[in-house]
């Protein structure tokens, strides 16, 4: 596959980006994750953060953008694991051991068994918005 068969103009992908992030804080507030959304630290402010575990959880609207972009980089360093929540794409190999991939649908069965299927219309309806767009 070629990664420009699935790009959206900047704009378009910033859009569902964020749509995609608000979903996602939807999500974990009502899985009761209790995450802190935009926290500062140090000079980075990722999409979500575990006190507990010192994990960072980021929304990407595609599994691959966290590769063409600083958030490795910039999240790794400050904290014990970094886990990319993406709708697009697939898991991708790489070298890092404290970072994880983690396709939106894993947590769906967790959503069906706590009668929460209202966060897989979302997603579903975002992705195919996402991929008419891209056509």
């Amino acid at each position: 596959e070629d990664i420009s068969d699935h790009e959206l103009p900047h704009l378009v992908h910033s859009k569902y980006g964020i749509e995609f992030e608000r979903a996602v804080a939807d999500m974990f507030e009502d899985l009761g994750r209790g995450y802190t959304r935009h926290k500062r630290i140090d000079d980075i402010i990722p999409d979500f953060y575990c006190e507990e575990t010192n994990e960072i959880y980021d929304a990407k609207l595609s599994s691959w953008t966290v590769f063409n972009c600083q958030t490795i980089d910039k999240y790794l360093p400050k904290c014990s694991k970094l886990n990319i929540v993406y709708l697009r794409g697939g898991s991708i190999p790489h070298k890092y051991t404290n970072l994880e991939l983690i396709h939106v649908s894993r947590f769906y069965g967790e959503l069906r068994t706590k009668g929460l299927e209202k966060h897989i219309f979302v997603f579903d309806k975002l992705l195919q918005s996402v991929n008419e767009e891209a056509a």
